[in-house]
């Protein structure tokens, strides 16, 4: 096995903490996906409510509003922890590559989980199929180590952007045509001013939940924003500078990336699955033109 962050990826030990990384935040949005389906729910008895109009389905409506808000803090803590278990995975994962090709301490890269931690999530991938994690990274094999570990790192924030940037005008779309029909559907059903107030009343719960989706999409989608011109700092401080060594401002880009991975919004699975094979291809062409310029 090569010493290159791109032969290097593909080691089982590497590969199996990927698919473990991914099944964490698969856990995170199976929750998330949870929550979702109990505001849908929600939405719908909202819906019946002026239909059948009795005191007992309103005083249903209230309950459920306050079941929400309780059953949402909690769902929320289990959505975190798995995050944050998912980041520490794939900073670690990182931290071995880049580390390596560095030649410096891992303690310098910040925390990452125990050894007895790895051990216990690694158990359960013993014999999974690791396949569709190979080549995590595009090939940079051929730039110095520290370019390497740059374009790595540049490659995992500018994939996020987009993703994140597509799914917000996604998410826009589909909550703008939402309101509208539900907006609709209420008029037709009970168009009496009185009934649309104890709609409205009602429906609180799941604007704030909306809301809160659409401001973390956003918050995300900004967080990686920033991160793809720090990367641009970055590079231009190579550009002015190639004997300059950049080790420093590698570590603290990655504390910054591991941050982003803690906290940003999870895309479903179905949605970046749809977008993966354009977005590698993009990275993979991406990579094969800055190689070529370096060389020349």
């Amino acid at each position: 096995m090569g010493n290159s962050i791109y032969e290097r990826q593909n080691e089982d030990s590497l590969l199996r903490c990927l698919i473990a990384q991914r099944n964490e935040y698969t856990q995170a949005k199976k929750i998330s996906q949870t929550k979702s389906i109990m505001a849908l729910v929600y939405i719908a008895f909202l819906l019946v409510t002026p239909i059948v109009d009795c005191e007992l389905m309103i005083a249903l409506a209230f309950l459920f509003s306050v079941s929400l808000v309780v059953i949402n803090k909690h769902v929320d803590s289990c959505i975190r922890f798995h995050k944050r278990h998912a980041a520490s995975i794939q900073q670690y994962v990182d931290v071995e590559l880049f580390s390596n090709a560095l030649r410096s301490n891992k303690s310098e890269w910040g925390e990452l989980p125990s050894q007895t931690d790895l051990a216990e999530t690694l158990s359960d991938f013993a014999n999974a199929d690791t396949s569709s994690v190979t080549n995590w990274y595009s090939d940079y094999s051929s730039l110095p180590n520290e370019l390497q570990v740059f374009y790595c790192q540049h490659e995992n924030t500018r994939w996020s952007y987009k993703l994140y940037k597509s799914f917000l005008r996604f998410q826009n779309i589909v909550c703008g045509l939402g309101i509208v029909v539900i907006f609709i559907s209420v008029f037709l059903i009970n168009p009496r001013i009185i009934s649309f107030i104890c709609f409205l009343s009602w429906i609180s719960p799941v604007i704030d939940f909306a809301y809160t989706i659409n401001k973390e999409i956003s918050g995300s989608t900004t967080q990686f924003e920033k991160l793809n011109l720090l990367c641009d700092r970055i590079e231009k401080k190579i550009k002015d500078n190639t004997s300059i060594s950049i080790k420093n401002d590698l570590i603290v880009l990655q504390y910054k990336i591991k941050e982003c991975r803690e906290t940003c919004y999870l895309i479903p699975d179905w949605f970046y699955n749809k977008s993966k094979s354009k977005y590698q291809d993009s990275e993979d062409s991406i990579a094969m033109n800055l190689t070529i310029q370096m060389k020349s």
